[in-house]
């Protein structure tokens, strides 16, 4: 998976210093398990494979690994439940949308459904974030309007 520098240029497999030292460790397992689920639609590895490769990657050591990998696991054995959960949200079908934002969705349905620690709000930001720096250039706009509506729909009263 390509990253966007702060030119938005591509870099493959480069994660700048500069930018992944801001970050604290809970959003860079956001960002891996979003590598790991795009890998997952694009490639259809399997999960073990997926892991090994994360795990080489510049940076896993400073990520909350506890968190990447049981986002990761739940989300890739839940994933068909998730789909269904925000496919109703998109105002395209699941096929049209890239593989980063289908991927940010996935996490993000995720984080709302099962992590009712986190405020909507959080989960919401952190998905546009994490979408701008790996997604298309308009993606997060799809990913605000999907995730916005979900969480009206399922978290009510917060």
């Amino acid at each position: 998976m390509a990253l966007k520098d702060s030119h938005g240029s591509n870099e493959d497999e480069f994660f700048d210093p500069q930018v992944f030292n801001k970050f604290g460790a809970r959003r860079l397992s956001r960002i891996f398990v979003v590598q790991g689920l795009y890998h997952q639609l694009i490639s259809k590895s399997n999960l073990e494979a997926i892991e090994e490769y994360i795990i080489e990657q510049a940076f896993f050591q400073s990520c909350d690994e506890k968190y990447f990998f049981d986002g990761l696991r739940k989300i890739s054995i839940s994933r068909d439940a998730l789909e269904v959960s925000f496919k109703d949200y998109l105002n395209v079908s699941l096929d049209r949308i890239s593989p980063v934002e289908h991927s940010v969705i996935l996490l993000a349905s995720y984080e709302l459904l099962h992590k009712l620690d986190i405020a909507p709000k959080i989960i919401i930001n952190e998905a546009i974030e994490i979408d701008k720096l790996l997604g298309g250039n308009q993606g997060h706009r799809l990913v605000n309007g999907v995730l916005d509506r979900m969480a009206t729909d399922i978290r009510r009263k917060e």
